[in-house]
């Protein structure tokens, strides 16, 4: 009946379409109203906007547990910069001795890469508690891959290190700033539980986990690295 009913309202109502035929078997194509058609051309920014919100929203619903579902759906042109995150981990490696969670070796402050602990392509973002230094050998051989289960309490413990280091080396206004996603994304009650290494390490256990379960369901494979525990 859809055909029939379609061809009554596009006639009557001027409806977005009809259909080619009015019985359901011959129907091979859909003509769009000439009226509709006009205003799509004049108003087609306004609409694919409108649509692709109301399919973002319809997406996020269905998947609330998927990070980044936004730059899953749109993959950005270009990655962003990791330059503020370079300076801050830089700023750290000059003031400490920094050892490689991987590889276990020690990293330079002028020849060092920044690993995402959770791949980007999954978490889609640059945020600092996601991001560790390593050799650019090791970063490059990890890739897209999960981490190794053994170097998870590394990974807390490269993170209080950092913390800890930037905290008594920068103003309190840059610190300030720069620890809000800590607290935001990692649920944590406020700054001073950043520089606890055991209320670090529950708030990474609460986090971390849950999102390498979801990473597995999706397909990504654990990194079968040759560096041992």
């Amino acid at each position: 009946m859809v055909p029939k009913v379609a061809e009554v309202s596009f006639r009557k109502y001027k409806t977005l379409y009809h259909f080619d035929s009015t019985k359901h078997g011959s129907c091979s194509s859909i003509i769009f109203h000439p009226s509709w058609a006009a205003y799509f051309e004049k108003h087609y920014t306004i609409v694919r906007d409108w649509a692709a919100w109301e399919w973002l929203g319809y997406m996020q619903r269905r998947n609330p547990s998927t990070p980044g579902l936004v730059c899953k759906l749109v993959t950005p042109s270009k990655r962003e910069s990791l330059l503020k995150q370079t300076n801050y981990w830089k700023l750290i490696l000059n003031q400490i001795d920094f050892y490689c969670i991987y590889s276990d070796q020690k990293i330079d402050a002028n020849n060092f890469s920044l690993d995402h602990y959770l791949p980007w392509s999954f978490v889609a973002h640059d945020q600092l508690w996601n991001l560790v230094p390593t050799t650019p050998e090791v970063n490059s051989s990890k890739s897209n891959n999960l981490p190794p289960d053994h170097a998870f309490e590394k990974f807390i413990t490269a993170q209080h290190l950092g913390l800890r280091t930037f905290h008594e080396t920068t103003p309190q206004n840059t610190w300030d700033e720069t620890v809000e996603v800590y607290i935001n994304d990692l649920r944590i009650q406020n700054q001073d539980d950043l520089l606890d290494l055991e209320k670090l390490r529950n708030a990474y256990s609460n986090a971390i986990p849950p999102l390498i379960s979801l990473a597995t369901n999706q397909g990504f494979k654990l990194w079968q690295t040759s560096y041992s525990a």
